[in-house]
Formats: C-alpha cells, sequence, structure tokens
C-alpha cells in the first residue's frame, strides 16, 4: 500500500485511520480504507511482536538451530486465532 511504500509511521496510521472516519464522502470506500489501514496496523505490530519473541529466543539458546524458531512462530501463529490470548500476549512482552 502507499503508506508502507512511503514510509508512514505505524503511529501516524491510527490518526490516518480517524481522519478517514471522520471524512465525508461515500461511506463504503471510507470504511474499506480504514479497515485496510488497520489491518497494516495489526500486522505491522503482529510482524514486531514475533520478530522480538524470535530474537529473545534466539538470545536463551545461543543455537542456530532453526526447530525453536519453528516452535515460536507456531505458539505465536496459534495465539493470533484468541483475541484475549494476543492482546495479552502483545502487553506482556511490551
Amino acid at each position: 500500500m502507499f503508506y508502507k511504500r512511503n514510509g508512514v509511521n505505524l503511529r501516524h496510521l491510527g490518526k490516518v485511520r480517524q481522519l478517514a472516519l471522520k471524512r465525508p464522502g461515500n461511506k463504503l470506500d471510507i470504511e474499506n480504507v480504514a479497515r485496510k489501514l488497520l489491518e497494516e496496523m495489526v500486522v505491522r505490530t503482529c510482524k514486531n511482536a514475533i520478530r522480538e519473541q524470535l530474537r529473545r529466543r534466539m538470545l536463551e539458546l545461543n543455537d542456530p538451530k532453526d526447530e525453536p524458531v519453528k516452535e515460536t512462530v507456531l505458539l505465536f501463529l496459534n495465539l493470533m486465532g484468541n483475541p484475549v490470548v494476543i492482546i495479552t500476549y502483545l502487553i506482556t512482552i511490551t
């Protein structure tokens, strides 16, 4: 999307979304833009969270094997199915 390509910082996407929802115009188009912005924010947050978990795991193990990495990714993806668990998880790692 244009905001990623042009380097729009994650902290600004929420404000852009808020402004988009207040804008008069075609309600369906505005909702689609707002949904895409929210999706981008969630994806970027999850990407950052899993990278942090992988960094921590690799520092703990100090081992180049990929099995612990697979376990960490699978755990994270399993958490994605439960919104309460993922929110709690994101809060605890920050």
